[in-house]
């Protein structure tokens, strides 16, 4: 990794490859390019997307998920058609009907599985599960053979091995992960090029939860209309994504 102490003034949010080269990432300072690949990659990019890890954040739509990713990409001469695949195990709050419906409608192929009800709830890693299977599918597919970009957006270690597979058929290896998870530790070994998931969408490093307007909060005796917030002003047991 880099000296961590060369860059005081913002915050250290984690470690990602450019074109096999690790560099980290400070908040609010943009990533060093120096070493980033300078030819055109024009394969094919075929993207996963584990919902369930790397969501839609707050501050973007739905409809908006291909394009960000797309332009990511490219700002690193990714420049080939991008395919994006998204497996979610059930619906949950974040995760709605509706939000997929969204996705599809703007070139993001959905993969739901099924599980659903408290008595048909998915088995442990069961959209990881899936994932894999389905990139293990493509790998095998006479059709892939031609190097092509493979692409997942997890924070779970455990894409390592798929990532390892496509590797060493000739893929050219992607990852974008948050901040804090296991993936940069596993995934950024097995791929060229990584991402946090935020700087991958063309987001702002952090960005704060607002609360719903009129949610009151009980302070003693006294109750108090507590404001929608941003920024720093996030509420306790929400995280940044």
């Amino acid at each position: 990794m880099g000296n961590r102490k060369r860059k005081p003034h913002g915050a250290y949010l984690g470690t990602v490859k450019v074109n096999e080269n690790l560099v980290d990432v400070w908040k609010g300072i943009p990533l060093d390019l120096a070493n980033a690949n300078q030819e055109e990659n024009h394969n094919t990019n075929n993207v996963w997307v584990d919902l369930e890890n790397n969501m839609i954040t707050r501050d973007m739509t739905a409809s908006s998920l291909h394009k960000r990713i797309s332009d990511g990409l490219a700002a690193r001469k990714y420049l080939g058609e991008v395919k994006i695949n998204v497996v979610v195990a059930r619906y949950t709050l974040d995760i709605t009907p509706e939000l997929l419906a969204k996705l599809e409608a703007n070139n993001v192929v959905c993969h739901h599985l099924g599980f659903d009800s408290d008595k048909n709830k998915p088995p442990r890693d069961a959209a990881d599960d899936a994932i894999c299977a389905q990139i293990g599918v493509f790998l095998d597919e006479a059709e892939n053979a031609q190097p092509q970009n493979v692409m997942v957006c997890s924070g779970d270690g455990m894409f390592s091995r798929v990532l390892i597979e496509a590797r060493g058929l000739g893929h050219t290896t992607l990852g974008a992960f948050r901040p804090g998870t296991n993936g940069e530790a596993k995934i950024n070994p097995n791929v060229t090029d990584s991402w946090l998931w935020r700087r991958l969408l063309g987001l702002p490093d952090d960005v704060g939860w607002r609360v719903k307007e009129e949610e009151v909060e009980p302070i003693g005796k006294k109750r108090k209309i507590t404001k929608p917030m941003s920024g720093r002003g996030m509420r306790r047991g929400r995280r940044n994504i």
